[in-house]
């Protein structure tokens, strides 16, 4: 945020004060709830149902491996009859040819890219309402926590916020993120205005967090070169 607002030498001088405070406090609200949302919306694509059947169910799949090992032995008492006729009198298969040929029809999974794409929209969808929710939470708690405040206090905190080079480095990335974000989004999928409130704002939550990742990496990455 210091090449977005004036950084004064001392903190009785900052200029806007409540102006950085409130976007400062806002952004890690979006960002925050970004965080959240898009933890939900992956938790909510585990199959949950899969894995407890699994887990708490094992006698259910025990039965399921005995029934199937005595089909087998059934399919195989069947067969003995055919392999003692002649071999004239019917046509050799194989045996695992015809295992498989029964077999690979239940095993065809859904379209991959069909079912990424659906879980990667619902993923970014519920990250979009967690900004929002957390966004407006700070909106709220903002007021009720800097309530009777002098301006100072604004100023005071304001200012230290814009010589943490930490902080600014975070904004500085964010917004880097969330400009890459939305205008990729744009680019792809047309007018803004089209995308949905929900998306739009799932992709400026998610690009603030890669932004943030990105910095972090570069950071590492500065400090290995060095």
């Amino acid at each position: 945020m210091s090449t977005l607002f004036p950084v004064a030498e001392y903190a009785e001088d900052q200029r806007f004060a409540g102006t950085i405070l409130t976007t400062h406090v806002l952004h890690r609200g979006f960002q925050s709830g970004a965080v959240v949302g898009a933890a939900v919306g992956a938790l909510r694509k585990v199959p949950f149902s899969s894995m407890y059947s699994s887990i708490l169910r094992p006698q259910q799949k025990h039965n399921a491996i005995t029934e199937g090992a005595f089909s087998a032995s059934n399919r195989l008492n069947t067969m003995r009859p055919m392999f003692s006729q002649p071999a004239a009198t019917y046509q050799t298969t194989s045996p695992a040819r015809q295992f498989f040929s029964t077999t690979t029809s239940h095993l065809r999974l859904p379209s991959n890219a069909q079912s990424t794409t659906a879980a990667s929209a619902k993923v970014l969808r519920s990250t979009g309402v967690g900004s929002v929710v957390g966004l407006s939470a700070m909106a709220i708690m903002l007021p009720m926590m800097m309530r009777g405040k002098e301006e100072i206090e604004w100023q005071d905190r304001s200012y230290r916020l814009l010589h943490n080079k930490g902080q600014v480095a975070v904004d500085t990335w964010s917004l880097i993120g969330m400009t890459t974000a939305i205008g990729l989004g744009a680019f792809r999928d047309g007018s803004v205005m089209k995308q949905g409130w929900r998306v739009v704002a799932g992709r400026l939550g998610a690009g603030s967090l890669i932004g943030v990742g990105a910095g972090l990496v570069a950071k590492q990455l500065t400090k290995v070169t060095v």
